[in-house]
């Protein structure tokens, strides 16, 4: 569960059955194991959400990228989340109409962790033009792999993408240690 000041746990957090299986969840999700050891609540009120992986980066999208999951693991990873969210955010702040909404250290289940949010103006027509709000933590593990989860939308559909990714972040879990590295 994330602890503030990053996105607020909601009531919506499924805890597993003792054996390890996922609890149920509410209407309009259902768990997606994923082949790089995680699961996570993904929507189905969005139509079929499609997996596919680009630079060691993990996708979903059920509509060629105009609402985004995306998740990233990465074994060895060096410094804090934090700094590495700092880092990135320098990078992107020549986004256009790049606006910083938070940015800051968290906890996730007990482990260190980052969160950032971020709206900007999408100027590239294969990646879905417009405003987009995106909102991003990442966290390492016990065994210092680290996450990053990351849910990008069109600014009209922030509010339901925060709900989104609240959901995401407050049941992901991951089911076995990555071998990959990516």
């Amino acid at each position: 569960m994330v602890s503030p000041p990053g996105p607020a746990p909601t009531t919506d957090a499924v805890r597993p059955a003792t054996d390890g299986t996922p609890g149920p969840l509410p209407a309009g999700y259902r768990w997606q194991q994923d082949e790089e050891g995680f699961r996570f609540p993904i929507p189905t009120d969005a139509g079929v959400w499609q997996r596919r992986v680009s630079n060691g980066n993990i996708y979903y999208t059920p509509d060629g990228q105009k609402h985004l999951i995306q998740f990233a693991v990465s074994v060895g990873e060096q410094g804090s989340p934090l700094d590495h969210l700092r880092s990135m955010a320098a990078d992107d702040r020549t986004l256009k109409d790049y606006k910083e909404v938070k940015l800051g250290a968290t906890t996730v289940n007990g482990h260190e962790g980052a969160y950032w949010v971020f709206t900007y103006t999408a100027t590239d027509k294969a990646a879905n033009p417009g405003p987009r709000k995106l909102f991003e933590e990442e966290f390492k593990d016990s065994d210092g792999t680290a996450y990053a989860i990351l849910l990008s939308a069109p600014i009209a559909d922030a509010t339901a993408a925060e709900q989104r990714f609240t959901m995401i972040l407050n049941n992901f879990t991951v089911t076995r240690r990555s071998q990959s590295g990516g």
